[in-house]
């Protein structure tokens, strides 16, 4: 038996939207954002879709509110499939950033699979956090197809070693657009890839993070 998880980041953010570094602070998705949650719904809910997961946090609860409405099926929320703690940068701007934490930011937009914020998570511990997560959720899921809402780091750092990526080499995977789809199955113990960052169908209202981030 296998499972099929349809992965959903979050809509625009207001971190997304002031250059600011969320991690675990719990702001909420953007009027933008609002948008592209109806957006992804109306791409998802002709699926046959039997459970919805997500992030505690406001800005994925909320992204995948829509379709839990459309579908009539509960969200289960866990604290494993946050975003990244990001330690002393949490509420920090880009330029803050820059200036404060030169080094270690510098790690992060240089060479992403290495970097870890002062006092927060590597990136190759969320990675280790997420897997097992989704791991556990699959296994749970047999035979089954569930959406699971989360944030960049999840996605981009579980898809890395889905590819069989080393921490080294993830830098060369893009993140995933806002409220964009990606797709794997679980079978026979591994993951397989199906898709990255689907955003075609988001058209006008396609946003990515910043470059500056």
């Amino acid at each position: 038996m296998s499972c099929h998880i349809i992965l959903v980041r979050h809509g625009q953010s207001e971190g997304n939207e002031k250059r600011v570094f969320c991690g675990h602070l719990d702001w909420d998705i953007t009027p933008l954002g609002v948008k592209q949650a109806e957006r992804v719904c109306e791409y998802l809910k002709g699926r046959k879709i039997d459970a919805i997961f997500s992030s505690d946090l406001m800005r994925a609860y909320h992204t995948a509110e829509p379709l839990s409405r459309v579908l009539h099926l509960p969200i289960t929320k866990s604290k494993r499939l946050r975003e990244l703690f990001a330690g002393d940068w949490e509420g920090k701007s880009v330029s803050t950033l820059l200036s404060d934490f030169s080094a270690s930011f510098a790690v992060w937009k240089s060479n992403i699979g290495l970097a870890h914020p002062e006092n927060g998570e590597s990136v190759m511990e969320v990675q280790t956090r997420v897997y097992k997560k989704l791991t556990e959720l699959a296994q749970e899921n047999e035979g089954k197809t569930i959406a699971v809402f989360t944030h960049a780091t999840p996605i981009r750092s579980f898809f890395a070693f889905v590819r069989g990526m080393a921490c080294e080499e993830m830098k060369h995977l893009p993140w995933a657009s806002n409220a964009s789809v990606s797709e794997v199955v679980f079978e026979d113990g591994a993951f397989q890839e199906i898709s990255y960052s689907t955003d075609d169908f988001m058209g006008e209202l396609v946003s990515y993070v910043p470059k500056s981030m």
